[in-house]
């Protein structure tokens, strides 16, 4: 197998010292940069008028507050700076060849493994979660927003286009677009490992790792196929909703109709589990290897040289042992 020629080991050398920043500046975002942010928004509204409303987290108004500067606070930063560091990049595809054909017929089959290969991963870290959590003899992990649970419809709703709206959005320009990219000139697989990669590891979760990692990177196919991040923006916001209708809804939306139309689309989607877990297992199968296959690299050469090259970087490596240690740090 050729061996990668040196301008290309320069260029993926220098791409991943761009890759370990972006890691570090995600880590920094979530300990430090968002909490100071957070402060300066807390701030600003203790001068508002109303602020001892909109400054309380128990009342509607103090809510929504909350939940839309937590998003604000997430993802203002990444999104500046990522287009910063990778906005000079020319890489959206390998160049003298045509982009891709926009593959949406396909989209939902590689929706189904993608979905199906997260919920496998996450069965699989939520055991080790409990192994280690009863070795150690420490609580259980929350699920994720278990501070921020929506009390009532209005909170619902709110909730819920934070979670399906913005955060897709952002996460979709952020993982499907400034970070696969730029390895894309390189090789596309590898493009897809290391944006899925960012991803599962930017959620400092260990439960999510695995489930982020499988989806994230079906995600990154999706956008690579179709050459568009809106198909993969659509299957986030989908899965998202499922999460926010299975996961997330209360008890009761002080609404009956509500309460009954949610309850019974819950029940639905519960259902709809175990059928797609089993159709979708064949499915993932099918999908790499029929299509998985087909991404490309821009010299013919193994993703393995590509990601040999990648990994010896100090500061992508320090930057991911760093988010790892903060999504494993979360078990305890």
């Amino acid at each position: 197998m050729e061996e990668i020629n040196n301008t290309s080991r320069q260029g993926l050398g220098e791409l991943a010292r761009k890759y370990g920043a972006a890691g570090l500046l995600i880590f920094a975002n979530q300990y430090f940069i968002a909490i100071v942010f957070s402060f300066v928004v807390s701030f600003i509204v203790a001068l508002m008028p109303n602020a001892s409303e909109l400054s309380d987290a128990g009342t509607d108004a103090g809510y929504a507050l909350l939940m839309l500067m937590n998003e604000v606070c997430v993802y203002t930063v990444p999104l500046i700076a990522f287009s910063f560091i990778f906005g000079r990049e020319d890489g959206a595809h390998v160049p003298g060849e045509p982009r891709y054909r926009r593959f949406f017929g396909e989209t939902p089959l590689l929706f189904i493994a993608g979905w199906t290969a997260g919920l496998v991963g996450s069965w699989v870290t939520n055991r080790i979660s409990v192994l280690i959590n009863d070795l150690f003899s420490v609580p259980r992990p929350e699920t994720a927003f278990s501070g921020v649970m929506p009390q009532n419809l209005f909170r619902y709703c709110v909730f819920a286009f934070c979670v399906c709206i913005i955060a897709p959005l952002c996460e979709e320009i952020i993982y499907r677009k400034l970070l696969l990219d730029p390895l894309r000139k390189y090789s596309d697989s590898a493009a897809a490992l290391i944006s899925s990669l960012f991803f599962a590891l930017s959620h400092f979760n260990f439960s999510q790792f695995l489930y982020s990692f499988g989806f994230g990177f079906f995600l990154a196919v999706i956008a690579i196929r179709s050459g568009s991040i809106v198909p993969s923006l659509i299957c986030h916001i989908i899965n998202n909703i499922i999460a926010v209708i299975s996961t997330y809804l209360p008890d009761t939306l002080g609404s009956d109709p509500a309460d009954a139309f949610f309850s019974g689309l819950s029940g639905f989607v519960g259902s709809a589990y175990s059928i797609l877990l089993y159709v979708g297992l064949p499915v993932i199968a099918a999908a790499f290897i029929f299509r998985l296959c087909r991404l490309t690299d821009s010299e013919g050469l193994r993703v393995r040289d590509r990601l040999a090259v990648i990994f010896r970087e100090p500061v992508f490596i320090v930057s991911v042992v760093l988010m790892l240690g903060g999504a494993v740090a979360a078990l305890f």
